[in-house]
């Protein structure tokens, strides 16, 4: 079932309502399914807030959540400068194997949401950052080895 698209200021205050747009999904899908949708539009929606521009501007987010069959299908966008996510997480996934003091800050969120979803592609459109993730269930042997 599809949720009409719900606009978001940039503004911490605005983390709960974003969530509550995610679980307004909660019929018909697994815990498991809910919580990485979550924690990836929880790391979305913070990195937006963070990283897109000054808490208070009007920088917008815009997040539909559709069910289907089990299935989580995530349309995040805001209207923050182009940023792909999952550009060049090769760099951000090498310096995992580094100890913590010696990292580059930054990345680790998108290879988090990167392996939660079981899709995610990013765009640019009418001036918007556009993300579709997909949160499919998972068998206990994915579940176990995803992360």
């Amino acid at each position: 079932m599809a949720r009409p698209s719900q606009t978001f200021p940039a503004s911490l205050d605005a983390l709960p309502l974003v969530l509550a747009c995610v679980d307004e999904c909660r019929e018909g899908v697994d815990a498991d399914t809910l919580m990485r949708a979550r924690i990836a539009v929880e790391e979305l929606f913070m990195n937006f807030v963070c990283h897109g521009g000054a808490q208070g501007n009007s920088l917008q987010a815009w997040l539909e959540v559709r069910c289907d069959s089990g299935r989580l299908n995530v349309s995040f966008e805001d209207s923050a400068a182009p940023f792909d996510p999952f550009a060049d997480l090769v760099h951000a996934s090498e310096g995992l194997d580094q100890p913590l003091e010696l990292r580059s800050e930054g990345g680790v969120g998108r290879l988090l949401i990167k392996q939660l979803a079981d899709s995610a592609c990013y765009s640019r459109s009418d001036g918007r950052n556009c993300i579709e993730l997909v949160f499919s269930p998972r068998t206990q042997m994915e579940q176990s080895t995803a992360l």
